[in-house]
């Protein structure tokens, strides 16, 4: 049972996150297309909340059926509406059908559930309990932008740690702000390259400041589709001679008019083998990143070290990139608040004795670590264990109740399993 759940959970992470190869892995294990999360979402509800037309056609194509309705009585209809992305909106006008007519979906009037809505589930507009209607997309983009922003850079900044990130960001903001308002005085503009390079160990957070920045250049206007694109070396390389090409270009022609995020990007270059691919796939996205230039803004990122000799050895690449983000390891109290952020998501209460284990742990993890440190996926690890350990000892007992259910104890800590991983 503890597996299963395991694996459900990871699958909508995967979906979530955008992650074809996650999605795949998990159907293989589930088996089920129209499978459940805890607010009865499904797979194809939570792509396309998220505005992801690739995954979204991928998870229809397994047959997942269009019209079940979550407990907030939203379809992946309503869902693909309200992500504002038009590509999607027009897929769907293909499966909503009506005595043998095309239904029209993009006046759809959604309106405000009972239910209260996680911030990081539904945009519901705050100023109105009125009924929301999405005319067009430019009606879209202009609500995004005057009303979403402000609420956009409160997400960032609640972000634990990651100072010097949200500093970067804010300047990098105030630019495109400054520039827009000289644009308006009929003053020059200062050109500046809004192609990012993200720095740093694993698990500190690079997907998550993309798709935050995703929605702040859309807002800002940059971009015209609040859409980000996530692929790593398996999502552009392939492995016969003229597939890469193709491969590549697809992708970024799905990227067009939203932001195209490489994780480890300096897995691209392999070497000079003639083997090995990887050289195409750079040599057509240089190409369309000067062909494209006003449609298309790429991040890329991965370990220092290694994506700064990426970017130094391809002068296309160091002309391209030239702004910089530095994420660095998360400091003991801040791997602590993770944990604890996560615990309290997940309904747990932690008693005193075990705030003061879990972080006695991550003080000798962090004291211990290297280059691999997994940062915030090793809270996650650390959390699912405690969530194991916690399961087996509770199972155990009678009359289980609520409090018994929610309560982490100092025992439940997975501390000597990681020490002596570590």
């Amino acid at each position: 049972m503890l597996g299963d759940y395991l694996t459900k959970r990871k699958f909508f992470a995967s979906i979530d996150n955008g992650s074809v190869v996650g999605f795949l892995e998990g159907y293989n294990k589930l088996g089920d297309i129209d499978i459940t999360n805890s607010n009865k979402q499904t797979p194809l509800m939570v792509s396309c909340k998220n505005g992801n037309l690739a995954l979204t056609k991928l998870i229809i194509s397994k047959g997942a059926d269009i019209d079940l309705v979550d407990e907030y009585g939203l379809t992946a209809t309503d869902y693909a509406v309200k992500s504002g992305n038009k590509e999607l909106i027009d897929l769907f006008k293909t499966f909503e059908v009506e005595g043998g007519e095309e239904k029209e979906i993009s006046n759809t009037v959604i309106e405000k559930p009972k239910n209260s809505f996680k911030e990081s589930e539904v945009k519901i507009d705050k100023k109105s309990d009125q009924k929301t209607e999405v005319a067009s997309e430019q009606k879209v983009e202009k609500n995004e932008t005057s009303e979403n922003i402000e609420d956009t850079l409160n997400e960032l900044n609640q972000l634990i740690g990651m100072e010097n990130i949200k500093t970067d960001i804010t300047s990098l903001i105030n630019i495109i702000k400054i520039n827009k308002f000289r644009e308006k005085e009929g003053l020059p503009s200062q050109k500046t390259s809004l192609h990012c390079v993200f720095l740093g160990p694993p698990g500190t957070g690079k997907t998550t400041i993309a798709r935050l920045l995703a929605k702040l250049y859309f807002q800002l206007g940059v971009i015209k589709e609040n859409k980000i694109i996530e692929v790593d070396r398996s999502g552009l390389v392939a492995a016969y001679v003229g597939q890469t090409a193709i491969k590549t270009d697809e992708i970024i022609s799905n990227s067009l008019n939203g932001i195209l995020f490489i994780d480890e990007a300096y897995t691209l270059k392999r070497g000079d083998s003639s083997n090995d691919y990887g050289q195409e796939a750079i040599d057509i996205l240089l190409k369309r990143m000067e062909d494209h230039r006003d449609e298309l803004i790429v991040i890329v990122a991965g370990y220092k070290k290694e994506m700064e000799y990426f970017i130094e050895s391809n002068p296309g690449l160091k002309s391209r990139f030239n702004k910089y983000f530095n994420f660095q390891d998360y400091k003991p109290n801040e791997l602590v608040e993770i944990y604890k952020k996560l615990a309290t998501s997940s309904g747990f209460i932690l008693e005193k004795e075990a705030v003061n284990s879990v972080s006695e742990l991550f003080d000798l993890l962090y004291s211990n670590k290297n280059d691999k440190f997994g940062n915030a996926r090793l809270v996650r690890n650390v959390f699912e264990k405690t969530f194991e350990k916690q399961a087996n000892r509770t199972a155990i007992l009678e009359n289980i109740n609520r409090e018994i259910l929610t309560t982490i104890k100092a025992e439940d800590i997975p501390f000597k399993s990681f020490i002596q991983e570590n």
